[in-house]
């Protein structure tokens, strides 16, 4: 009987372990597992890029650069028509066809315009154009100051000083069409 009392115990002793080995899995825990080697699969595997998405962000700021360079190109237009309407005013020695206040009106429209064009967001292909740019507002800056001095004490030297910057403005503006046209051809906008 004690053998038999033995291997009941040895029985019931390797039965226990076989049991404490072999826990079950609740579906709770299963879960977490996919869970965590999803996670893992996750970090190793780079999705593809979606092209779609970029042809939308590319397709967009092409958009905001044709868009910049049309607004730009009609600023330059508008320009050089206001700076040839006021070139006899501050040139002299010609007719003159426009009268001071009108001068004045004029040229602080286009000062005040190309204030506005150096606010606006310039994409990074018109950076150099800006910065030509700001060089024409400096110098329609002077020209705006001086015409004031000119009227209210219309000497020869007054007057030497506001042509002299009148054609920087123009030269400037020159310069601005020229940076302007090259990132045209650069960029193949046209």
């Amino acid at each position: 009987m004690k053998r038999r009392f033995t291997l009941f115990i040895l029985l019931m002793t390797t039965i226990g372990f076989i049991f404490s080995g072999c826990q079950q899995t609740t579906e709770e825990q299963v879960a977490n597992d996919m869970i965590a080697q999803e996670h893992d699969r996750a970090k190793m595997v780079t999705p593809p890029s979606n092209t779609k998405v970029q042809q939308q962000q590319q397709n967009t700021h092409e958009d905001y650069v044709t868009e910049y360079a049309d607004h730009f190109g009609y600023y330059l237009v508008e320009a050089a028509h206001e700076l040839e309407a006021l070139a006899p005013f501050y040139r002299g020695g010609q007719t003159v066809r426009m009268n001071e206040p009108e001068a004045r009106e004029r040229l602080r429209e286009l000062h005040a315009w190309t204030k506005s064009m150096l606010v606006k967001d310039t994409p990074s292909e018109f950076q150099g154009v800006r910065n030509v740019l700001e060089s024409l507002e400096i110098e329609l800056n002077t020209v705006t100051n001086l015409h004031d001095e000119l009227v209210s004490n219309p000497t020869s030297g007054n007057r030497a000083r506001t042509k002299v910057h009148f054609e920087n403005a123009v030269s400037n503006l020159k310069q601005v069409e020229r940076a302007y046209l090259t990132v045209l051809d650069n960029e193949g906008l046209y």
